[in-house]
Formats: C-alpha cells, structure tokens, sequence
C-alpha cells in the first residue's frame, strides 16, 4: 500500500546521525514527541546533561511553523511544573530545542508500573493544575493535555511537557489545517473535534480531565475501538461518574471531574478552580469558617426527598421552607424564586444539583446535608464541608 505523502515527511534521519554542534556531546535517545527526535547530550558549556529535541528534516513548512511557535512560546516560560527550555537555536537547516532533562519517565510510565495510591495521585495533579493555570495566565493553551506529556523529576516533581501544539491563545495562527484534529483523540475536547479554530484554555482543561478520568480509574472515559466513534462520544456521550467505578473518591472531586468533562466550554471550572478542590480532597485546604445562619429569617429551599425533622427544626426557628422532593424540582424551584440558603440531601445526587444551579448562575450558599464520614470540601467550592443534621441543629439552636 503506497504511503502518503505526510507518511513519508516523517522518515526522518534519526538525531544522533546529525552533525552536532562541538558543545554537544551525544549520550543516548530520550523518546520521540510528535514534534521530532529528542536524544540526550552533554553540554560542555554548562557542564550538564541537556534534552535536545529537534525537528524531523524532511517535513512540511506547517511543522517547521509549529517548532518555531514552540521555541518562542518555551523560551518566554518560568514554571516548575512546566519543562524548562534552556535554549533555542538553528543548525544545519534544522531547528534544535535543548530543554531540561527529567530522569523520572511520564505519567504513562508511572500508570503502566501499577496501581498508585490515591493521595499521590492527586499531589500530581495539584502541581500540573499549578502548571495548567500558569499557562493559561500566560495566554498560553497548550491543546495536548495527555499522560504522555506529564513527565516527573528523580524526586517526583511534575511537569508539563512536550509542548508541540501550543499558541498564544486568542491569536488566530492557522497552524491546524481544516481537517486535521491535534492532540490525542482519547483527551480531545469536544471543540478541538469540530476543529475550532480557536480553542481556549477550556480545552485544556477537558483533556486534563480525560487525564484524571485514566489516572483515577484505570480507564478512559469513553470506550471506543476507532477514532471517529471516540471523537463522536466526545460530541454526545456522558461519561460515568467517577463514584461509580471507585465509591473512595470525594464527592467533591466526583463534582467538578463532571463539571470538567462538560460539552460547553463555558460550563467547565478554571485550572485554580480544580487545584483548590484537589486540596481539599487531601485536606490541605486552609481552615476555612464554620458556617453561620443568622438570626433574621430566611427563605431555605431544603432538597430532600422526606426530611420532617430537618423541616421542623427551619419551621420552628421561623423560617420559610419549600420542599423538593427531587432533584428536576429543586433545580426548577431555584430557577422561579431566589433562596437565601439551599439545604441538599447528600443521596439526591447533591453534586449534579450543585453543578445545575451553577450553570443557571444561581449563586445562594448550597449546604449538603449526610454524607460519608470524613467527606471533604464542599460543593463548587461554596462551603466549608457538608454538614451533618445534628450540626445543623446546632446551628438552629435545637
């Protein structure tokens, strides 16, 4: 079968066959990116072991255009939790990028070893949300969010890499031809797969989901054996619930994974947004204040499917309470009338209630009544943590 012409541009001379520059001294390979060789050298200017990575000789203007977006972008970041390009330069016709050396593999590596447990689990995300949001300050998307471009230092630090596909975000570059999808389809965000343009930190933050989705489960969040049905579960299926393929997570975390997996780009939650949640799922969030009701009264939407005692106790304190006894009425009541505090049972789905009430732009402190034992963070970020009834009867002063 005669390959094709793309096919072809990607034979190229391995790295070590290149003439070097005397300063660079040929170790051995480190891999190979999407965006060319990379080997391991000695640089005897700085006495140090480098990355050096360059671009396949024989490829087409549109992948030179990519390495020099790279250069420019790599050279202008200052990040731990994103590879450090030391330099930047041209040889032989070629364009070469020596960038630090990571002795620690790639979080493909680190999945494929074994089980990890999960607090260590989500201190690697936390460090590449860390990375994420720097970006994304920076006005830097980086569109190939994957477990191949999450590489670790020899004590464990974790970093963004291989940063190929990255652009300034709001400038138009017209690197992305018409149809051509960049990034890896398992982690494509559902506007990358209708090949927008102009794809923003949103999309990076869907992949990072698709990332945690693997790393936390062991799966992807979508099942498919070809690529056009996986870019078409990324347009229309919704993915299982992380509780339901591990029931140890934090339901605040099970919350916002939804949230980051959302269709809508504007529905997602910001890099920050996830780190803080992280956090607080490994309890190393701040002491935040218990929540006070005042003595005024307020009008309390209480979402539970039979609560009488919880009911009573608002009653008996004076103030007003509707009841919903489902989560479509809850979401409903909230959309007619504004509350001053909304009371959700932990068993009705209180985290897609949340999520619902937020996309509405619903902003009324959400309280979660129940739940495990130990469980962390609140919902969306809102409160301090869930609240047990006997708490809440305290608060009412019963």
């Amino acid at each position: 079968m005669p390959r094709s012409r793309h096919s072809e541009s990607q034979a190229e001379t391995p790295l070590v066959a290149i003439n070097l520059p005397e300063y660079l001294t040929y170790i051995g390979p480190l891999g190979k990116g999407g965006m060319g060789n990379v080997i391991r050298a000695h640089d005897t200017r700085w006495r140090q072991d480098v990355a050096v990575k360059m671009l396949p000789l024989r490829v087409d203007e549109e992948f030179r255009e990519r390495q020099r977006q790279e250069a420019e972008t790599l050279a202008s970041l200052d990040h731990p939790n994103v590879v450090q390009m030391l330099e930047h330069f041209e040889w032989g016709g070629a364009h070469f990028l020596l960038l630090e050396v990571l002795e620690g593999g790639d979080l493909e590596d680190l999945l494929a070893a074994g089980e990890v447990p999960l607090p260590r689990m989500l201190e690697i995300f936390v460090q590449i949300c860390e990375g994420l949001e720097y970006l994304h300050f920076q006005e830097v998307v980086h569109r190939d969010i994957k477990p191949g471009n999450i590489f670790f230092t020899s004590d464990g630090v974790a970093k963004i890499g291989d940063l190929g596909l990255v652009r300034r975000d709001g400038l138009q570059s017209g690197l992305t031809k018409a149809n051509v999808t960049m990034g890896t389809i398992a982690c494509t965000s559902p506007e990358q797969v209708r090949n927008v343009s102009n794809v923003g930190a949103p999309g990076d933050i869907y992949s990072l989901g698709c990332t945690m989705f693997r790393a936390l489960t062991g799966r992807w969040p979508f099942l498919h054996k070809t690529d056009f049905q996986m870019m078409g579960a990324h347009l229309t299926e919704i993915p299982p619930r992380l509780r339901e393929l591990r029931p140890e997570i934090p339901l605040e975390l099970d919350a916002i994974m939804a949230r980051m997996l959302e269709k809508q780009p504007e529905l997602r939650p910001t890099a920050a947004e996830v780190r803080e949640v992280l956090l607080r799922s490994l309890g190393q969030d701040e002491e935040r204040p218990a929540l006070v009701l005042p003595q005024t009264r307020l009008s309390v939407l209480l979402a539970a499917p039979d609560e009488p005692l919880l009911r009573s106790l608002l009653e008996s304190r004076g103030h007003d309470v509707m009841l919903a006894g489902d989560r479509d009425t809850a979401v409903a009541m909230c959309s007619l009338a504004d509350f001053d505090l909304i009371l959700v049972d932990y068993d009705l789905d209180a985290p897609e209630i949340a999520r619902l009430l937020r996309a509405q732009g619903i902003a009324s402190p959400i309280v979660v009544v129940g739940g495990p034992t130990g469980l962390k963070g609140g919902i969306d970020g809102v409160l301090a943590r869930p609240v047990s009834e006997a708490e809440v009867r305290a608060l009412l002063g019963n």
